[in-house]
């Protein structure tokens, strides 16, 4: 069976993830909105960036648990979230794949989610994928630098 993916969202504007593609931690919790479940270990998670300072997919990872409850990242007392643990592969300081591009590479996908957590469709998962390890691929500089 086919692991799922999850578009899992990120703003600048709103929260600072201290981006580095060499000191990223590589382990961490990510939000995934109103979702209480259906996310398993060894699904494939994106991060698609929105906002103004640019939109588009800037890492991938891998769930290394189902969605579990915990305090919300905005440090409200009494506010809580779901999240899951992410192990991730690749991160880029800036999106490695445009959402225009993503539009026309892998149709199919709502590319302005309204919250993290969003269901690739099963139909374009493995698409995505690849169409991501080649952005990615071409985003790594070469040793000859």
């Amino acid at each position: 069976m086919t692991a799922q993916a999850f578009l899992l969202t990120y703003n600048p504007a709103y929260w600072f993830w201290p981006l580095n593609e060499r000191t990223t931690p590589r382990l961490g919790n990510w939000n995934v909105g109103r979702r209480t479940g259906g996310v398993s270990p060894d699904d494939d998670v994106y991060v698609l960036q929105q906002g103004a300072s640019g939109r588009g997919l800037l890492a991938r990872g891998v769930a290394t648990s189902p969605v579990f409850e915990e305090p919300h990242w905005d440090g409200i007392a009494g506010h809580r979230t779901h999240s899951i643990e992410v192990q991730w592969l690749e991160i880029a300081t800036s999106p490695v794949i445009e959402t225009a591009e993503l539009r026309y590479a892998v149709p199919g996908v709502h590319w302005a989610p309204r919250q993290s957590g969003a269901l690739v469709p099963a139909a374009v998962t493995l698409r995505l994928k690849e169409v991501w390890l080649d952005a990615w691929t071409s985003h790594l500089p070469t040793s000859n630098g």
